[in-house]
Formats: C-alpha cells, sequence, structure tokens
C-alpha cells in the first residue's frame, strides 16, 4: 500500500463485538435499520461487487471545468488531478481488497468528494488524509493501514447516498474507520437549502455509527454555516463523530488552489487537524 500505514485500533469480531469505543475503534456498518455483518471469512476479487466498481467508475469533469481548462492553468491542473487522483486511489482500493492477509491490516473506508480525492494538494501525499495515517501511524505504532478511497471529485451527497454507501456495504471485511466530506458540491451547483439538508439528514441517518463527517468551510456562507449547524445537532444524536473543518479554518485567504474552489497544501492543514482531533492521539492533546 505505498508504505502507508495508520493507528487503526481492532477489528470486529466474529460475533460483532466491539473491542473499544473510540473514533478509530471498528464500526459497524448500516443502512436505515438494517446491520450488516462482514463475512470474515471470504475473499473477494478487488471490484467483483458491481457496487463497488461503480464507485470506481473514473470520473468526468464537470462542464465549467471542461469549458475553462484550456484557458485557466488553476482550472486545467484540477482538471488532471480529477483523472490523476482517483487512479492513485483506485490502485490503493485494489491493493487494499486484493490482499489475502485483510485481517493483519485495520482498514479505513472513505466517502465524500474532491475534498477526499486531494484535489488541490501539490500532491497526494499532502491530502489530509495521507497526513491523517501517517500522523496515527508515527503516534501510535500500529499495524499498517489499507485505505479504500470511494469518494470521487463532483460528489454531492446524493452521491453518497446513491452510488458510496452501498459500495461500502459491499466490503465484505471488517471497516475500521469510514470518514466523509461532502456537501461544498450541492451549493456550488445551485441547490435549494431544503433539499441539501433533506439529504444531509438522510445522510447522517445512514452512516455507520462512529463514522466520522466533516463541517464544510463556511468562511463568508451563511448556507454553509446553517448546514454545520444540522451535521454538529444531528451527528451527535446519531453516534457519529464531527470533524469540525470550519472552526480549524482561520480563513480562505492563502489556502485555496489555483482554481479558486479547492484547498492548497496549507488549506488541506485544516481538514488534518480537524480530523487528528477526533482520534484517540488528538484527544489526548
Amino acid at each position: 500500500m505505498s508504505g502507508w500505514s495508520g493507528g487503526l485500533a481492532e477489528p470486529i469480531g466474529p460475533s460483532g463485538s466491539r473491542r473499544g469505543h473510540s473514533v478509530f475503534s471498528a464500526v459497524s456498518i448500516q443502512a436505515s435499520n438494517r446491520r450488516w455483518s462482514p463475512c470474515m471469512d471470504h475473499v473477494t476479487t478487488p471490484f467483483s461487487d458491481p457496487s463497488v466498481a461503480e464507485a470506481f467508475r473514473p470520473p468526468t469533469p464537470g462542464p465549467l471545468i471542461r469549458v475553462f481548462a484550456p484557458i485557466v492553468p488553476g482550472i486545467r491542473a484540477t482538471r488532471d488531478q480529477i483523472a490523476a487522483h482517483a487512479h492513485f486511489w483506485r490502485l490503493e482500493a485494489e491493493a487494499a481488497l486484493g490482499s489475502p492477509d485483510h485481517d493483519e491490516h485495520p482498514l479505513m473506508v472513505v466517502l465524500g468528494d474532491s475534498l477526499s480525492q486531494a484535489v488541490g494538494a501539490s500532491s497526494v501525499q499532502q491530502s489530509w488524509l495521507h497526513r491523517l495515517v501517517l500522523h496515527e501511524s508515527q503516534q501510535r505504532r500500529n499495524r499498517p493501514a489499507r485505505i479504500v478511497n470511494l469518494s470521487r471529485s463532483g460528489a454531492r451527497i446524493d452521491d453518497v447516498l446513491r452510488v458510496q454507501l452501498p459500495a461500502l456495504r459491499a466490503i465484505a471485511r471488517p471497516v475500521q474507520l469510514v470518514t466523509c466530506t461532502v456537501g461544498s458540491n450541492d451549493f456550488a451547483r445551485g441547490g435549494s437549502f431544503s433539499r441539501i439538508e433533506s439529504s444531509m439528514h438522510s445522510l447522517i441517518s445512514r452512516l455507520p455509527d462512529e463514522a466520522v463527517l466533516a463541517t464544510l468551510p463556511a468562511k463568508g456562507s451563511l448556507l454553509a454555516k446553517r448546514l454545520n449547524k444540522v451535521i454538529r445537532c444531528e451527528a451527535d444524536r446519531s453516534d457519529l463523530v464531527v470533524a469540525d473543518v470550519d472552526a480549524h479554518l482561520p480563513r480562505w485567504r492563502g489556502r485555496s488552489a489555483g482554481d479558486r474552489f479547492h484547498p492548497n497544501d496549507l488549506g488541506y492543514e485544516s481538514w488534518f487537524s480537524a480530523f487528528a482531533d477526533v482520534t484517540p492521539v488528538g484527544a489526548r492533546r
């Protein structure tokens, strides 16, 4: 897995029992009120399940990116990263799901949009995700973690509900941590707040217990602030954990990439800090 490792806790046991209750403890996958139990002794071929294969279908840049990429260097860089980063995460997932020694390696599943794909960063290694896993590894000296990144550039909340959550449920092995960053594209594409709020309520009700859901960067956006309030209030009632990115982001100036939409390396520091603060290591600081 390219040498990545992280301090994730023990997986769910065959009986479904938990070993600890921290964010990096094992989570149980559920949809609505139906709980999903991984098949502990079954190893599938990578992407053999159609739900997983659909989640890793190559992304297509949106119309604005296609129009402006030839003339705006920052947007051209975004277009190129969308494809390159998706390919990188696909290879990581193939290694994770195709490995026969999955019981020896904790598994982390990532949901969401381009913020979890590391679009805007100078490299995938500067993403909040890579830095979080490396941070946990250095602090806890635990076993290497494998990552299945189901996120997709351009994804909206409904895409997580329709494509990514079914793929998560189709992963036939124990999952230690689920994270999600989503919502910015819903506002960027002009969705009504009532519809976005309704979709967020649905997502919160269907994410696994102890999954980590990020708030949106809301500097200058009253609607994003309102949605963050929904996330903070409802997540606590639903046994989710909030990575409060907005509280960790002091300002956007100097923290955006060349397309003026995604974070740059400095910007992703806020995502890393927000997620790190709700891990066992962060909680002890």
